[in-house]
């Protein structure tokens, strides 16, 4: 009775991110003892040990199972009881000999016992219909368990002989659960919503009497109770859940008002699947087959200033994005579109299989498939030198990919492996022309200038820490690994020549191996809610040097903001990126049309880098920039994340490029990017390089 053990996030808001705090009674001194823990708690008789439940991912597929542990308070360790029992809430019986807690399997849940190390496990209920049980609590002289049961939306109460037998429901009509027996065992209390607000109450298991013992008006949960009969409970209050206490003197016991009980008793024995025409029968078991939601539609409209030559309503795209997914979760497709007044176009269109696939399973794998295809076209014209004539004709350029992957978790559940294959195709469609040379009109025709086939392979670490906050200001660290097999057919100069009266384009192969590397590291600082981060990549097309056309690009919102995307370019490079984000307003709360902003966070930072081709350029030529960013925090349509972000760079370095025999001087400007995304952040890894 000295000490009290609880369950809290403290200052996290993200539930798997719960700890125990052990806090005592006398001195009022609280101590975190464990990590990761969702679960009741229970004390061994000398108050020596603690039991609980956690969950692990130690199997082959990393799922989410939940096993039995006992703590040692005075040597701080933990002991590990069960392995994949799927078991969860043990309490420990008053002569510390035996363990009751719930199992789970198939989507049904049971109370199952078992000795105080976690073995000898048997079930003492055999329910198969997908009832649940909850919390259950050995009574004083361990001869009952009561528990909360449920066949629907609520939890009624029920006990149970500690041999298995005389199953019973001791309490229904109103929402009741979180059973706790009297040091005496003639008493049950328990948390129940009779009154429409979740409150202690307090049930003579002998005679029937039912007592309101709290009337809070936020919601009373989880009683505990001392030797004494002194109770503890979670309270919950307009700025979060506090522990309350209640003495045994202080006690004041409220007689439940008799309407209440009438609608308790005209209750009793009636569960979700009897009605008042009596009771429904059970429905037949079948083979499941793909249920898909419906699809949703959500309009969007894109100001896509990628063409230059678009002025106007050109930059004005609008689209939609369409989804669904199997209610099982075994497939999901995600695809968007738009389009332009001049039919220029973007269109995806991605499906991801998350079942068994034949030849993996049986090897113990379960890899995630997905196959993606992507379109865009892009219109412009160009003049072609017809000596000693210069013609101008209309180019509509046509990129297709289509990319196939298999991602499957390896070494924890926070990496992942990913092997793919994609096929790119591009061209570009020629409109007709008159030669003035000999007046002949010559049709349009279409040039694949590309015929690419890449393998790749990429790990991924993602140990962000979880947090509401995760995406608009994260705490640990991503890091990602890429190699790539690239065998290209390209038409670098556009040239043709006549092959069985046709025009053929003449190809040259690029074959080469790619690498990169991506590292983030965000560290949170003793100022809460602000935080460092720092970026490193790397990457580098191994072997002689390969046309421009495949170079890396650094440059951009994804890279150094202070200079355009084809600044930067080259078949080696490498970049550093510094950040310190802070808080502007974490509780912004104001809804505007269908969005819902929450939080606005901004941030200032440097980068330094360069990219080139053979060896790396010495220090002073590599080049810097540094900024400013706006995020924005908020969601659309109740469910969609809706990112805003608005950044400024300034590039401290000027320099010129030769492209297409034209000189162009980049640096000593500021640039300016606003948009919104799903995320914040953009990976280039592997996107981007063309």
């Amino acid at each position: 009775g000295t000490k009290l053990a609880y369950v809290a996030t403290k200052d996290k808001d993200y539930f798997t991110l719960s700890s125990v705090v052990l806090y005592d009674v006398a001195t009022k001194q609280k101590k975190q003892i464990l990590r990761g823990v969702r679960s009741t708690l229970s004390f061994s008789p000398d108050g020596l040990y603690l039991y609980y439940s956690k969950a692990t991912h130690a199997n082959p597929f990393w799922s989410k199972v939940y096993d039995l542990y006992r703590y040692d308070l005075r040597e701080e360790k933990e002991t590990r009881l069960t392995r994949g029992a799927r078991a969860m809430n043990p309490q420990l019986s008053r002569d510390g000999t035996k363990l009751v807690f719930v199992i789970q399997h198939d989507g049904t849940t049971n109370i199952a016992v078992s000795d105080k190390e976690g073995k000898n496990i048997r079930r003492l209920t055999n329910f198969e219909n997908g009832e649940q049980v909850f919390t259950p609590t050995w009574s004083p002289d361990g001869s009952a368990i009561a528990f909360g049961f449920s066949r629907g939306h609520r939890q009624s109460l029920a006990m149970i002989s500690s041999d298995g037998t005389n199953f019973r429901i001791i309490k229904d009509g109103s929402d009741s659960r979180n059973p706790a027996f009297s040091p005496g065992g003639d008493l049950l209390y328990y948390s129940s919503d009779a009154s429409g607000i979740f409150n202690i109450y307090e049930l003579n298991v002998n005679s029937g009497v039912e007592q309101q013992v709290t009337n809070v008006v936020g919601g009373a949960f989880l009683p505990a109770v001392r030797n004494d009969g002194s109770l503890a409970y979670a309270l919950y209050t307009s700025t979060g859940y506090k522990i309350a206490f209640l003495s045994h003197e202080t006690r004041q016991a409220l007689p439940v008002s008799q309407e209440r009980v009438s609608r308790a008793e005209q209750n009793v024995g009636r569960t979700n699947q009897q009605t008042s025409d009596g009771i429904k029968q059970e429905p037949q078991a079948k083979s499941y087959r793909n249920v898909f939601t419906s699809l949703s539609l959500v309009p969007m409209v894109r100001i896509d200033n990628y063409n230059p030559r678009n002025k106007g309503l050109d930059v004005v795209k609008p689209g939609l994005y369409f989804s669904s997914v199997d209610v099982v979760g075994k497939f999901s497709l995600f695809g968007g579109a738009a389009l332009n007044r001049k039919f220029e176009r973007d269109l995806f269109f991605i499906l991801e299989y998350r079942d068994k696939v034949p030849g993996f399973y049986q090897l113990g794998l379960d890899p995630i498939v997905s196959a993606e295809v992507y379109n865009i076209t892009r219109k412009t014209s160009n003049t072609l030198d017809l000596t000693p004539y210069f013609v101008d004709t209309d180019i509509t350029y046509n990129l297709l990919e289509f990319d196939l992957f298999f991602k499957q978790r390896v070494l924890s559940e926070l990496s992942e492996l990913k092997f793919g294959y994609t096929f790119s195709r591009y061209s570009a469609d020629i409109g007709s022309f008159v030669n003035p040379n000999d007046k002949v009109l010559y049709p349009s025709f279409r040039s694949v200038y590309l015929i690419a086939n890449t393998f790749s392979a990429q790990f991924r670490l993602n140990d962000l820490l979880p947090s509401g906050e995760s995406e608009i200001n994260p705490v640990g660290r991503t890091v990602s690994l890429r190699y790539a097999f690239e065998r290209n057919r390209f038409n670098p100069d556009g040239e043709f020549e006549v092959r069985n009266g046709f025009l053929e384009p003449v190809y040259r192969d690029y074959n080469f191996h790619r690498v990169e590397a991506v590292w983030n590291e965000h560290l949170s600082l003793p100022i809460r809610w602000h935080t460092l981060s720092l970026t490193v990549r790397g990457g580098s097309i191994l072997g002689p040097t390969v046309d421009d056309f495949f170079d890396f690009y650094i440059g951009g919102f994804a890279g150094m903001r202070g200079y355009p995307f084809y600044a930067l370019g080259g078949n080696e490079y490498a970049t550093a990126h510094l950040a310190y984000r802070f808080p502007i307003s974490r509780s912004i709360n104001l809804r505007v049309l269908q969005f819902y902003f929450t939080k606005l966070y901004g941030s200032m930072f440097v980068d330094g880098g360069m990219a080139w081709n053979g060896s790396a350029p010495p220090l002073k030529q590599w080049k810097a920039d540094a900024g400013f960013e706006l995020r924005l925090e908020s969601f659309s349509f109740y469910v969609y994340p809706t990112r805003f972000f608005f950044s400024g760079a300034y590039g401290f370095d000027r320099f010129s490029r030769t492209i297409n025999n034209i000189n162009v001087t980049y640096g000593r400007e500021w640039r300016f990017y606003l948009g919104v995304l799903f995320g914040f952040e953009l990976s280039q890894i592997g996107k981007g390089m063309r």
